[in-house]
């Protein structure tokens, strides 16, 4: 899942990376992942109100 994710995000080919330019990217991909995540929680929340979303 992180090589996934480094790819997706940085458009990089993560077996070329050392570990610890592996994990910085990780971290960073997941930090932009649950950034996005909420961003979108936060849209579909004011796009469908938020009574709607605070019952999930």
């Amino acid at each position: 899942m992180g090589n996934a994710l480094i790819r997706a995000n940085f458009h990089m080919g993560p077996e070329k990376l050392t570990l610890n330019q592996w994990g910085d990217l990780y971290a960073e991909a997941q930090w932009l992942e649950q950034w996005r995540l909420n961003n979108k929680a936060e849209m579909l929340a004011k796009l469908f109100g938020e009574e709607a979303h605070a019952n999930y």
